[in-house]
């Protein structure tokens, strides 16, 4: 937690924000993704094992935009989902010919009484 709080503080500095923007002007075609792997080697934004911080940077570069400080290229993908997946058009066939709806397996379980002449019933069914 305490490199990505040096992250914003790192980027906030003038002389760092005037560097990101001669990034951004050196390669215009870069994405929001690009320019932070960029930013990352530039200010050595590694975490222990040697690894670009881009989440940190990310998120560093937006708030510096937010506070009006800087322009970001547009984003490519529209930020969070909902929560939902990709979804297929048709349901998805089971391997063994079903229509994709899940049955469970019938688990067995020992009944706690006797209730047929082994004392095995199937899980989820009463007396």
């Amino acid at each position: 937690m305490w490199e990505q709080n040096q992250i914003k503080r790192t980027l906030s500095a003038p002389a760092n924000l005037a560097r990101v923007q001669a990034l951004m002007r050196e390669a215009p075609e870069l994405h929001r993704t690009g320019l932070a792997d960029r930013v990352c080697a530039t200010l050595d934004f590694l975490d222990a094992r040697g690894r670009v911080q881009r989440a940190g940077c990310l998120k560093a570069l937006r708030a510096s935009e937010r506070a009006g400080q800087m322009t970001l290229p547009p984003a490519r993908n529209s930020p969070g989902r909902g929560g939902q997946g990709r979804r297929l058009g048709v349901a998805v066939r089971h391997r063994h010919g079903g229509t994709g709806r899940w049955n469970p397996p019938r688990v067995w379980m020992r009944s706690c009484g006797p209730s047929t002449s082994s004392g095995v019933r199937p899980w989820g069914t009463s007396d």
